[in-house]
């Protein structure tokens, strides 16, 4: 046989045997790719807007909002970040070592205090000489003292204008990003506006101007340059210089005192280093390892850290709601085309009331099990613990969820969110669980961003045989529907051959289901139907038959015989296949006659 060259004309479409049940059971995907070419056939050609599949033309309608959809994302991965930290100070193993470094920063406050140098009592210098000394020690020290609470405030300084300058240079990529964006948006539509005679400047103007952010910039910078300056100890007119410089005058000063003088300025160097590593154990709220640092940490977790973790949530919770809006939008856009085919099937609805086809669209979710189990730790105790049990609890709490609504979607979010922290096995008591615990190393961040990015949320294309979708169908049903789909809604008008759609279908099914809409397909294009089921060939009124039969005893030997099904050779075949010869059909009907006239008789 001729395998014809991939991009060749279709001259004939062809159904082959199995067909149906493969592309039902085995490849769900293939039989949605057929499904959306047949959706694409009807959509008028005008709407087409110059793409050539329905792929192609749900990406070019959904652009701006698939652009939406992954801005709302990067907001959300911020807000997951924020709700991981929140929630890793939630757990018991932050809170004890908060605590084991308050207690540790609270004896090592003891210890320094149990060796606060003894005083020293100050005696009156003898003479004039080491009266002068003592006193230009004294005004030394003090200007040693104002110097260093100077280079404290410099340090302090250069840190908030290293903050400042690291706010004004994000903003500033904000806008160069904001301006990319929109020289992007012009670029990718002048060119079509042109041609309308309409200006792209005309509907939208931006007006960008960074110099006054860049001043701002390069001014903060020299702030730092200058602040910088006066902190390095190699600088002769900096702080840190000065202060090294005072100390060693202030040493070799003190070496010309007399012993009791030397002690009392020995003790007063040393009480001054004493105080200062004193502030610096007892700290202040944002200075990290000290103890008013741990003691503040310890009031927030107890009074603020579940206010500001539920804040978080709710803020996470209003973004998924502007994700699911957009990916509503995009299920719009599959509805919108699909409404021809909508149309069309409302024509045929008469032919057969009891199979009546419809189309639906809805989100489905794609390999969304599968990555979170990956995510999950299994063998650590939690709603989600052991393989199987683990997978039936995520399937059961799938199952109850509709993610058509953002109703749906918000209380899945929060029911994985309990079973995360509460365990929700039988026996278990509810039991507090941390999360994590309960997650991998390193992917912590990965699962919040499934769960929350809305990705697995997939919108897909539903036929529907009298009200029940394909899973619910039986495998007979299943390729009846399928059947009928390629039947009715195959606008293509070239040959179609069917190779035994029979398959899985008893008589009456046959009968049923099939044959109207074979017969109405005759109407519009040539149907040629292989078959082991005369049935078909009768009910449906063939205009021709093509009898094979093989020859066991001839070597296979092969005899065709065509014909209408009036021709006597072609009924002759018909009657031995369907009912056995004919004998056997005289008796059937002499049978079905008297079955008839006893049905008759009965009296009502």
């Amino acid at each position: 046989m001729d395998v014809p060259e991939e991009h060749s004309y279709e001259r004939v479409k062809y159904i082959p045997q199995n067909f149906f049940e493969t592309i039902c059971n085995d490849n769900p995907d293939d039989f949605e790719t057929e499904l959306k070419k047949v959706i694409f056939s009807h959509v008028d050609a005008s709407e087409k807007l110059g793409q050539k599949s329905l792929e192609e033309l749900i990406d070019y309608k959904s652009q701006v909002l698939l652009k939406d959809i992954t801005l709302f994302q990067n907001e959300g991965g911020i807000l997951n970040k924020d709700i991981i930290d929140l929630e890793k100070k939630r757990t018991a193993t932050y809170r004890k070592s908060i605590e084991e470094g308050l207690s540790n920063k609270k004896l090592e406050l003891a210890n320094h205090q149990s060796n606060k140098p003894k005083d020293v009592a100050k005696l009156e210098s003898n003479g004039d000489y080491q009266k002068s000394i003592d006193e230009e020690i004294k005004y030394k020290r003090a200007e040693k003292e104002k110097l260093e609470e100077e280079l404290n405030l410099a340090t302090k300084k250069k840190s908030e204008q290293k903050i400042k300058q690291s706010n004004l240079e994000r903003i500033s990529q904000a806008i160069d990003t904001f301006q990319s964006q929109y020289e992007k948006l012009k670029t990718d539509n002048e060119p079509f506006l042109k041609t309308i005679g309409f200006k792209f400047e005309d509907a939208v103007q931006v007006h960008i101007d960074k110099n006054a952010i860049n001043t701002l910039v390069e001014t903060v910078k020299i702030k730092i340059e200058t602040l910088s300056d006066s902190i390095k100890p190699d600088n002769e007119n900096g702080l840190a210089f000065k202060i090294i410089k005072l100390g060693e005058e202030i040493t070799n000063l003190q070496s010309k005192l007399d012993e009791p003088t030397k002690r009392y300025q020995t003790y007063l160097d040393d009480i001054s280093k004493w105080e200062q590593r004193e502030q610096e154990l007892i700290g202040a709220e944002d200075i990290e390892l000290t103890l008013k640092y741990y003691e503040g940490v310890l009031i927030y977790l107890d009074n603020e850290l579940e206010n500001d973790l539920a804040y978080k949530r709710e803020q996470r919770k209003g973004v998924v709601s502007q994700l699911h809006e957009k990916k509503r939008a995009i299920l719009e856009v599959y509805k919108e085309l699909y409404k021809p085919v909508t149309g069309f099937l409302e024509q045929y609805k008469n032919i057969n009331k009891d199979y009546e086809i419809t189309f639906d669209v809805s989100f489905r979710l794609k390999d969304f099990e599968e990555k979170f189990l990956n995510y999950v730790n299994q063998g650590v105790k939690g709603t989600f613990y052991g393989n199987k049990e683990g997978t039936v609890t995520l399937k059961q709490i799938i199952l109850e969820t509709d993610f058509n609504t953002l109703e749906g979607v918000i209380e899945f979010f929060d029911k994985i969110i309990i079973c995360l922290e509460r365990d929700r096995r039988p026996g278990q008591g509810n039991e507090s669980r941390e999360i994590q615990s309960q997650i991998k190393n390193g992917f912590y961040l990965d699962m919040y961003n499934l769960i929350f990015n809305l990705d697995y949320l997939v919108p897909y294309y539903e036929l529907k045989l009298g009200g029940k979708s394909i899973l619910q169908l039986s495998p007979g049903e299943k390729g009846a529907l399928l059947l009928i789909f390629y039947l009715i809604l195959d606008q293509d008008d070239i040959p179609l051959i069917i190779d035994q759609p029979e398959e899985n279908l008893d008589n009456q099914s046959v009968y049923n289901i099939l044959v109207p809409f074979i017969k109405h397909a005759k109407s519009n294009r040539q149907i040629i139907i292989v078959t082991h089921n005369p049935n078909i060939a009768v009910v449906c009124d063939a205009e021709q038959i093509i009898h094979v039969s093989i020859s066991k005893t001839q070597d296979n030997e092969m005899s065709i015989n065509s014909g209408a099904i009036e021709n006597p050779s072609i009924n002759s075949s018909i009657v031995q296949i369907l009912e056995g010869t004919m004998p056997a059909f005289e008796k059937r009907e002499l049978k079905y006659t008297l079955t008839k006239n006893n049905m008759h008789s009965i009296p009502v």
